[in-house]
């Protein structure tokens, strides 16, 4: 499959293995839809703890581990690789992983691969809808509300490609004959998908800083309010370390 791997081909199988212990197959993420939520997870610009996240990789059933040593192992695994994909966000070496593929020339199983990876990262935006859905009101971020409205408008094109129309609504304000002629664009969508993806990247990473500059000032606006950061508390960068490990050390 042609596409960057961050994770080494160990921890994929660990991954893959942990995937497999769930119960319902239909509702739990496939390999491919787990990093997209992984990475989704990585440029959204909230602390999002495990105990919020991982349960969603399985859907409504808990996998059944068949020893301690095996939940240990994978549970374990699932946490690095989840630390690598922050690493690499905060690193500026993380990327859409289909960037090199010719969508002129691309087969079914790669479209269902990439949809799988959309929606994964598409469930975890939706965990912090708010933070993709700029104030209109607010001057600092209006520069970018088009940007970001139009990119989620191709990522949900992706996942929901009934809904395909609503993009060219974007474009073409509501022209119908427009919408009814390529509303069934796959290639076009595929083609704006690497960008769409870099642009919420982007915007992920303006609001981190933001934040890492108020978090280090040991006061950060949690749903706006103030709320005082303990120096043995969990940074909210999310890196799992304590603040005064972290933002707070300076």
């Amino acid at each position: 499959m042609p596409e960057i791997q961050l994770l080494t081909n160990h921890q994929r199988q660990l991954l893959n293995e942990l995937l497999e212990l769930t119960g319902d197959k239909e509702k739990s993420f496939t390999l491919t839809g787990l990093e997209g939520f992984l990475f989704g997870l990585a440029i959204t610009p909230d602390m999002i703890l495990p105990s919020e996240w991982i349960p969603v990789i399985f859907g409504e059933e808990t996998p059944e581990f068949k020893t301690s040593e095996q939940l240990e192992v994978l549970i374990k695994n699932l946490m690095e690789a989840y630390n690598a994909y922050n690493d690499a966000f905060h690193k500026g070496t993380l990327h859409f992983p289909f960037n090199d593929i010719k969508v002129e020339e691309i087969s079914e199983k790669v479209i269902n691969e990439i949809e799988d990876w959309t929606d994964g990262f598409l469930i975890a935006l939706m965990l912090r809808p708010e933070i993709w859905s700029p104030d209109y009101k607010n001057e600092e971020s209006s520069e970018h509300i088009e940007a970001v409205s139009v990119s989620l408008a191709i990522i949900f094109s992706v996942v929901s490609p009934e809904n395909m129309y609503k993009l060219y609504k974007l474009f073409e304000k509501g022209d119908a004959t427009f919408e009814d002629k390529n509303r069934n664009n796959t290639e076009l969508i595929l083609k704006a998908l690497p960008l769409a993806v870099e642009t919420l990247k982007a915007y992920g990473k303006l609001l981190w800083t933001e934040k890492v500059i108020e978090m280090k000032k040991g006061v950060f606006d949690f749903n706006k309010k103030k709320v005082k950061i303990g120096r043995n508390d969990p940074c909210p960068c999310g890196s799992g370390k304590k603040y005064k490990k972290c933002c707070g050390k300076n």
